[in-house]
């Protein structure tokens, strides 16, 4: 795997970060924005521990889709360990995969889940952790967790899904767990099939009948209040903050309250990537020794 040094325009204190060295310069940059964001996460998690919240927090971090799109993914296969060659739609198929992680304060009995799922069955997911019986409610997606999970993820694009046996996208078929093609079903692969083909067709039909037709305007379950939308303002969070806590006064559990209502903005650090990763200065003996040796390579090569 060939890497090389990035010269990302910008603030040079984010440069040098290895980029992938391949023939398209999308994907050799994206690993540079990919390290950005694992900075940013970890400094987000810094400022969790430092301020005590992240003992008191369950986080879930989740990818919104793919990073590489289908028209461009196979210059990702050698790095992939795969031959660009053979790079085949099921290939593309696993890279609609994202990351969906859920940490739980005092849990240790954590692990790393092979179920199949969308993001639609984020939200039941997490509100079944939370304790939450949602068996009153109307929700698009499947408990994770739920041994009754069906695992069928339908994806956009009309007869594409994947299954634990079964992976469908652009008008091929294949077997999840081999990622071999099926180019000859049975009777028996071309019914179920058909079943699932129904089933993601019937998941997509009532998820834009909601969306298109704004439906659950019309969705009016007890224990569901509406809220005064115009007493929400994301650019106004501190002074909606202080008049909170004035309302209720020692009852307020907020951690602005906890910090003697100081702000905590201060705690969030956000090192550049040459202050996590400093270079100390060489020796000029070395830098002669090191030019030296350059100038023979470079002559023996010739």
């Amino acid at each position: 795997m060939l890497f090389r040094s990035s010269f990302v325009s910008g603030d040079k204190n984010e440069q040098g970060f290895p980029l992938a060295d391949t023939k398209d310069e999308t994907v050799n940059g994206y690993f540079a924005t990919a390290n950005y964001l694992d900075s940013a996460i970890k400094d987000f998690f810094d400022y969790l521990k430092e301020t005590g919240l992240y003992d008191n927090s369950i986080i879930v971090m989740y990818g919104d889709h793919y990073g590489i799109s289908d028209m461009r993914s196979s210059n990702l296969a050698e790095l992939l360990g795969k031959n660009p060659e053979t790079w085949s739609n099921y290939d593309k198929a696993m890279l609609q995969r994202v990351p969906y992680m859920i940490h739980i304060p005092g849990y240790t009995g954590g692990g790393i889940s092979n179920t199949f799922g969308g993001e639609v069955d984020a939200l039941p997911t997490l509100l079944h952790i939370l304790g939450v019986d949602t068996s009153s409610y109307i929700q698009m997606g499947q408990d994770l967790l739920s041994p009754d999970n069906k695992q069928t993820v339908a994806f956009r694009t009309s007869g594409q899904y994947v299954t634990p046996q079964y992976t469908s996208y652009s008008g091929r078929l294949y077997n999840t767990q081999t990622g071999e093609e099926i180019t000859n079903p049975d009777e028996t692969t071309k019914k179920e099939n058909e079943a699932i083909r129904n089933a993601v067709a019937t998941q997509l039909s009532m998820s834009d009948a909601v969306q298109t037709g704004d439906l659950l305007r019309f969705y009016t379950p007890d224990g569901l209040n509406p809220l005064d939308s115009s007493t929400i303002s994301y650019t106004k969070q501190m002074d909606q903050l202080k008049k909170i806590n004035k309302k209720l006064k020692d009852k307020s559990t907020s951690l602005y309250k906890q910090k003697g209502n100081k702000s905590t903005a201060d705690l969030f650090k956000t090192p550049s990537y040459k202050e996590l990763h400093p270079v100390e200065p060489e020796s000029s003996s070395n830098s002669t020794e090191e030019s030296s040796s350059s100038q023979e390579t470079t002559a023996a090569q010739e």
